[in-house]
Parts: structure tokens; sequence; C-alpha cells
């Protein structure tokens, strides 16, 4: 298709694809669905996880000027969901930067380089192909939900919450591990939705994290 056919039908394909893969392209929009480059800016949820860092105890920044702009703090923790904001610990030197989902080609701009990044999503299918793609975009950065133990722990409680509904990608992307992919597959309900994690599960790897750097 041309994109000319794309902006004119756009309703209708993001209608279409959200059959074929479970709203996936509501939620992360049809441009960052196709990875393909979008002339709107996205913007990004920036929250400083210590005092000090920003004037401001949270601030909406496009991701255009994310490539571009430094972050303060030497540590930056990448989250795909807006929602998970209250999980997050105090973590000195450390800057989150929530509500990523598919856009994350902003990772491979020069002012990330020179900082330790650790990538925090879903544990699904989706979520595998969205951290390949932060992997593309910055090979350092550190994977925070490509773990099976975790999975196979928690998975038995969402169920019986009634959360953890599936969401499966079609293919397995280059560079997630295609074993935890065939796995998540398998899986009735192969999903941990990050907002319905325990906080203290989540706080003990985002600390983990910390002190190894």
């Amino acid at each position: 298709m041309d994109t000319k056919f794309i902006e004119r039908h756009s309703v209708l394909l993001t209608r279409l694809l959200d059959e074929r893969y479970d709203g996936m392209v509501s939620q992360q929009g049809l441009s960052g669905f196709l990875d393909a480059p979008d002339d709107k800016d996205h913007w990004l949820l920036v929250v400083p996880l210590a005092p000090g860092l920003l004037p401001f105890q949270r601030q909406r920044i496009t991701a255009r000027e994310l490539a571009e702009v430094g972050l303060p703090g030497a540590r930056v923790v990448v989250v795909e969901n807006e929602q998970c904001e209250h999980l997050l610990p105090a973590m000195p030197d450390t800057v989150a930067v929530l509500g990523a989902g598919l856009d994350i080609h902003w990772l491979a701009g020069g002012a990330l380089q020179h900082k330790v990044v650790a990538y925090w999503g879903d544990m699904d299918t989706w979520g595998l192909v969205m951290l390949a793609r932060a992997r593309q975009a910055l090979p350092s950065i550190t994977p925070l939900n490509d773990e099976r133990d975790p999975l196979q722990g928690i998975l038995p409680r969402q169920r019986r919450a009634g959360a953890g509904t599936r969401r499966v990608a079609s293919r397995w992307p280059e560079r997630a591990r295609s074993g935890f992919f065939k796995f998540l597959k398998a899986q009735p309900q192969g999903r941990l939705e990050q907002e319905y994690l325990p906080v203290e599960e989540v706080q003990r790897e985002l600390l983990g994290w910390l002190e190894s750097r």
C-alpha cells in the first residue's frame, strides 16, 4: 500500500488489524504497529525517581526530543505502559520514561548512548516484540521482562484474579528469546500485565538491577 491509501483508510485498516491482532493496533497506533515513521509526535511521560533531578514530579516529552536531548541522571528505566508509575521505587540518579509502547525509535538517538538503560514491559509475546525492537535500537539495554521463572510463579495467581488476558504476536521477533516466546504462545493465558504485578516483586527486580549497576 502507498502512504496515501493508509492515510485515507487508516480507520478501516486499524479495525481489520485489530481483529487479527486482538486490539493491539488501536492500543499502539497504526504507524507504531507497522513500525513506520509518524509525522505526529508521540508524547511520553518522564518521571524522576530521585528528588532534584527535574523541577517537576512528572513531565511530558516527545519521542523526538528524547532522542536528542539528554535526560538527567546516570540511569534510565524505559517502561511500556504508563499505568505502572505507582510500582516504581525510589532510585538514586534514575529517571523513568513511561508509555513507550512500540514507539521506541528514540532509543537509537545519541542522548542515551552514555547512560545505563533498562527496559521493562509486559511479559507476553508482544512484550518480547517491543523488547526486540528496543534491543535493535539500543543494543546495550538491559531487559527486565524476558525470564520464564517469574511467569510460571505468578500466572496462576493472575488467573485466579481474572487478569492475564491472552495477547499473542504472530511470530517471534529477531533478538527475542525464541524458547520463551514459544513458551508464552503455548500458555492458555500467557501474559503478565505490568500493572497487575505485585509491587514487592517489581521493586525487587528494579532494585536488583540498580545494585548490579
